[in-house]
């Protein structure tokens, strides 16, 4: 082992120094392209002179002394790595959320990032584009074209409902509950949101940047699955969705997307999804379009993660209305789901074909690709099937 340690000592070596180098350089391009207010008071400026000196002492124990070089340019990543760290962690608590906006999600666009948080900071908000975002009654959210999914589950019923208790804004909120049939052996895992909700189609004009804001509320942790209560828009998608946690009290949530630019207007629906078994809140929703001019207030609230996984599949499921049930007075205790009252009728126009978001054909990723049982194989590159236990069958035989 020690010779072939021997061998490779130079080509970690030069691994070391170039990832050393390319850090102090990658910090240092991200601090030159930012604005001084975007970090504050962190010495930031001491912490890249202390990389630097690094990298350099690095280069100079090369000849003489491997095992000191390789200390010095591994302490050059981690402070650089550290600056690069700290960006980043303020631009997430600038809008609130590391999804807030696709700027975010990477370092390389950090400094655009915050770019985008100076110039959101000095534009308001147009006209409001969501109808019935208020919470206030069944009735406005089914005849505005909110809509309703349950996932059929032997092992799980839901419900929505709306709360009079402790609303964000209004008279009311939207109250979503999931819960196990049996108390006694309840899902371990929920491989499928069991329920969700979804706002009407909402015509945004091509390119125009939009901001999608609503109070939420998980009052206890939700079991059976990592991702709490997950919301997501059209545009953006699952890739860029905010997952809550537990959060005691009201939690602001602002998403910033840009409309794209293929036709004069592009869709927009936000989805609100319960992804285990639990509660979740859904108050003031709303959506408009960003215009410059007045200043608008900035949600800086760090946000709270639960977890960073996909929402499982299933097949497609059936639509149902709203459920209308009577509403409860302040103070009483909630009751374990609403009774289900059949609504009025609703005129909507039907969902349009094509429509590639989740909440409206309900088509989340398949989690079994080739179909069928789960215990049949996947087809081979011939389209037969590779039975994986065969050789272990005939070794045994």
């Amino acid at each position: 082992v020690q010779p072939r340690v021997r061998e490779n000592v130079p080509r970690a070596m030069e691994s070391l120094r170039s990832l050393a180098a390319r850090s102090v350089a990658d910090a240092s391009s991200i601090v030159a392209r930012m604005s001084p207010q975007a970090f504050g008071t962190l010495p930031v400026s001491k912490m890249l002179a202390e990389a630097e000196a690094a990298r350099v002492a690095g280069e100079g124990l090369l000849a003489s002394d491997t095992v000191a070089a390789a200390d010095r340019f591994a302490h050059a990543y981690a402070v650089a790595g550290q600056v690069e760290r700290l960006a980043w962690e303020r631009g997430v608590m600038a809008t609130g959320s590391m999804v807030a906006d696709a700027l975010s999600t990477s370092d390389a666009t950090l400094a655009e990032h915050w770019n985008f948080v100076e110039a959101i900071a000095r534009a308001g908000g147009g006209a409001e584009l969501l109808a019935g975002g208020s919470m206030d009654r069944l009735e406005d959210l089914a005849q505005t074209g909110w809509r309703h999914f349950v996932l059929e589950h032997d092992q799980i019923r839901s419900g929505v409902e709306i709360s009079r208790i402790t609303p964000a804004g209004g008279t009311g909120c939207l109250r979503l509950v999931t819960a196990a049939v049996s108390k006694e052996q309840p899902p371990v895992v929920v491989e499928t949101p069991p329920l969700w909700i979804t706002t009407p189609e909402i015509e945004v004009p091509a390119g125009k940047l939009v901001r999608i804001e609503a109070d939420v509320q998980v009052p206890r942790p939700v079991t059976g699955s990592v991702d709490g209560l997950l919301v997501f828009d059209s545009i953006g998608g699952p890739a860029l969705a905010e997952r809550v946690g537990p959060s005691p009290g009201w939690r602001k949530l602002v998403l910033y997307r840009i409309a794209g630019s293929e036709s004069p207007t592009a869709p927009l629906v936000v989805t609100f999804a319960m992804t285990g078994l639990g509660e979740a809140r859904v108050d003031s929703v709303s959506v408009k379009v960003m215009e410059r001019g007045a200043a608008a207030a900035v949600p800086a609230t760090p946000a709270s993660y639960s977890g960073i996984t996909n929402p499982a599949a299933s097949p497609p499921q059936p639509t149902v209305p709203f459920e209308l049930p009577g509403t409860r007075s302040p103070g009483t205790q909630p009751p374990a789901f609403p009774a289900p009252v059949q609504p009025p009728p609703v005129e909507r126009s039907p969902p349009s074909e094509g429509s590639n978001w989740p909440g409206m054909n309900l088509e989340w990723p398949s989690i079994l690709p080739f179909g069928g049982s789960p215990n049949t194989p996947p087809p081979g590159p011939g389209g037969g099937r590779v039975d994986p236990f065969k050789r272990a069958r005939t070794a045994a035989e």
